[in-house]
């Protein structure tokens, strides 16, 4: 009978290992593979499954990080953001009253700054892949387009809330993005749909109009075309392939 209850016991605690191992790696945060991983290895110890093996497989699948080193680059008082640059010798740090100034790394020197408008951002600062420019949608409902390298303001896009904004949850999801090139930019509209703008001057260049409001969009590598996904209202949830030289809707 101990034997008994002892086997239930590590079966138990088997599993248990396993649910961990499950949740751990649905975290997506530093580390989830690593645990992941660990807590299968005491699994397997106990007794080895298809189970734990198909768990291990999904682990190995996930992308890994680990700190090189923290270091501290600001003093500012209150919550602050940084959004690194291609190459990441430098970044792009943002205070908690709105406020942006470009830092090298890992010094924290800064290089210039901008006093923004008063509001804080209302999602993520986006960076264009050569680093020459840099995108915020304020939760004035302003999106401003700077030159990454002097801070200078090149073009202002207004009437752009955030998607959630109502609900104030705010840094849902990428709703604007850099082509590959850095010579377009594309942001949701608050009636639906995307626009497509030319950098630096902002002319746009085309026009997705849909009921959906997305709230991921993303250039293709080549950057012929644009993937939106998501929508403010679940019954508009939209995936779409869009020709990003004319806003056709081609998926």
């Amino acid at each position: 009978r101990a034997t008994r209850a002892e086997a239930a016991t590590r079966e138990q605690l088997r599993a248990a290992l396993i649910a961990q191992a499950h949740a751990t790696r649905l975290t997506a945060r530093e580390g989830h593979r690593r645990e992941a991983l660990a807590a299968l290895q005491q699994a397997a110890a106990i007794r080895p499954g298809l189970d734990a093996r198909s768990e291990a497989i999904a682990a190995l699948s996930l992308p890994e990080w680990t700190p090189h080193h923290h270091v501290k680059v600001w003093d500012v008082p209150g919550l602050s953001t940084a959004t690194p640059l291609p190459g990441f010798n430098a970044f792009i740090h943002e205070t908690e009253q709105g406020v942006f100034s470009r830092r090298n790394y890992p010094g924290g020197e800064v290089l210039w700054t901008w006093p923004g408008r008063g509001s804080p951002s209302a999602g993520q600062t986006v960076v264009s892949p050569d680093g020459r420019w840099f995108a915020v949608r304020l939760q004035n409902d302003e999106i401003h387009v700077l030159d990454a390298s002097t801070g200078t303001p090149v073009f202002t896009l207004e009437g752009r809330p955030f998607a959630f904004k109502a609900s104030r949850i705010w840094g849902y999801g990428v709703d604007m993005t850099f082509s590959p090139d850095g010579t377009r930019f594309a942001a949701t509209r608050a009636e639906g749909g995307v626009t497509f703008h030319s950098v630096p001057d902002g002319r746009e260049t085309a026009r997705w109009e849909s009921p959906a409001v997305p709230v991921c969009v993303g250039f293709s590598p080549n950057g012929r075309w644009l993937a939106v996904g998501g929508s403010r209202q679940r019954e508009h949830n939209t995936i779409a392939l869009l020709d990003a030289a004319d806003g056709r809707q081609l998926a």
